[in-house]
């Protein structure tokens, strides 16, 4: 079994988006989890994901914390965001070595004392290249926030566009 018990609840704090929290009451996943890499400060288990896995994976992790849109209808962005210790260097890798992508990866403190660290590109072949595997079978399988994938066809649009005049 995956779960023995699950459930979820919502927050608003001040000066924040609500959020939503998903709990996931598992031996055998949390065993999994604690056995095999990943604690929460780096994305060492990837390497146990086959490459279906690896998509849904990533999908869920740029819906909760991941960024992508086209921005005033020029410029492009993705990004993915964690706490601001978090080691990338797997993401990272599995981006280089995989995808051929060099994404970049900034510490960030803000205007309210906030920190996060952010593994982004602005490079919209870049963004269309991963984008393409990440959400390819999503008609189907309808796996995703619906926004995510809208905001990704509005940047391939873009591309094509800006592609195709190039060509001309």
């Amino acid at each position: 079994t995956t779960y023995n018990k699950a459930s979820i609840y919502k927050r608003k704090r001040n000066n924040w988006k609500e959020s939503s929290n998903l709990t996931i009451c598992s031996k055998d996943l949390a065993d999994f989890i604690r056995n095999n890499g990943f604690k929460g400060d780096n994305f060492n288990c990837i390497k146990y994901f086959n490459s279906w896995q690896l998509k849904y994976f990533l999908r869920g992790y740029l819906d909760g914390d991941g960024h992508v849109s086209l921005y005033k209808g020029r410029s492009s962005i993705l990004s993915f965001s964690s706490t601001f210790d978090f080691d990338w260097s797997v993401l990272n890798n599995l981006f280089f070595f995989v995808f051929g992508l060099n994404i970049k990866t900034n510490k960030i403190i803000n205007k309210k004392e906030q920190r996060c660290s952010k593994m982004e590109t602005r490079k919209t072949n870049v963004i269309v290249s991963f984008l393409s595997w990440l959400y390819q079978g999503y008609e189907t399988d309808k796996i995703g926030f619906p926004r995510k994938m809208e905001n990704f066809l509005k940047i391939k649009k873009h591309y094509e566009i800006i592609k195709d005049n190039k060509f001309r």
